[in-house]
């Protein structure tokens, strides 16, 4: 873990490592004394104090990643392990375990985005695929009926029977839940 700090019953600092220096760029000094939801971005403040509530009843809780302002003011990733150590007269406090995850963060909203983009080119792909095989499918039909060649119209019915089994196999494909 990158972070270790102690907090209070209520929330606030009594102790943070040294590391916060090099991963969030605050003293611990600075930190020491402020309530945790201070640098918690607004919008995870509910969410991170009801994963916290639970540390009543469970000596251990996992937070889930959520925004913490750096020293900078610019948002940081964190996820923290919560031990509840408040009986323990050593530390009389919650200890955070903590790691900065931005970057999983960032490379997993790239990797989702990356996923839409490509379901979108493949909805596109698909759709040209269908439509070009139903118009080669069409004009042989056509060719079919104004020819009076017998052996030119088995032919071309042989061929529109291959172009419906590669449309079978394209559509069977791209209906896969996993390719």
């Amino acid at each position: 873990f990158d972070l270790i700090a102690v907090l209070d019953a209520e929330a606030k600092y009594t102790y943070v490592a040294p590391t916060v220096k090099s991963v969030l760029g605050f003293d611990p000094e600075q930190l020491v004394g402020t309530h945790v939801y201070d640098q918690i971005h607004p919008d995870e403040q509910e969410r991170v104090a009801a994963s916290l509530s639970y540390i009543d009843y469970e000596e251990q809780i996992d937070v889930a990643p959520f925004r913490f302002r750096n020293n900078d003011g610019n948002w940081q990733w964190i996820e923290s392990t919560v031990t509840n150590m408040l009986d323990n007269p050593a530390v009389e406090g919650f200890v955070a375990n903590s790691q900065d995850v931005t970057d999983q963060i960032t490379y997993q909203k790239e990797l989702e985005v990356s996923l839409k983009e490509k379901e979108t080119l493949l909805a596109e792909i698909d759709h040209r695929v269908k439509n070009n095989l139903a118009i080669i499918t069409s004009m042989m039909e056509l060719q079919s009926m104004e020819s009076g060649d017998h052996e030119l119209q088995r032919s071309l019915r042989i061929a529109q029977q291959r172009i419906q089994t590669i449309a079978t196999i394209h559509e069977l494909l791209y209906s896969a839940e996993s390719l």
